[in-house]
């Protein structure tokens, strides 16, 4: 794991559901190897999105999937839509 990938890990972790750590872990390491395998679309950014947002304590959902969705945009941006 990366620099940003650690950073984005400790920002998702602190906002999940105590009893979701495991599963956000799991879903995390796939995003993860596909972004090092530059294997990364942005459908993938938009889906985890979706699967992450449920595990995250109610108060977080809108603000981690806003941020996830920029980085979709930003992806989208810098590589295009693969």
């Amino acid at each position: 794991m990366n620099a940003e990938q650690q950073k984005f890990y400790d920002y998702v972790t602190e906002k999940v559901m105590d009893n979701k750590r495991e599963e956000l872990k799991e879903v995390l390491a796939e995003f993860f190897r596909k972004m090092a395998e530059d294997q990364l679309s942005k459908g993938d950014v938009e889906s985890t999105a979706e699967i992450l947002t449920p595990l995250l304590r109610p108060k977080y959902r809108e603000e981690v999937r806003n941020v996830m969705l920029d980085f979709a945009d930003d992806f989208r941006k810098q590589v295009g839509n693969k």
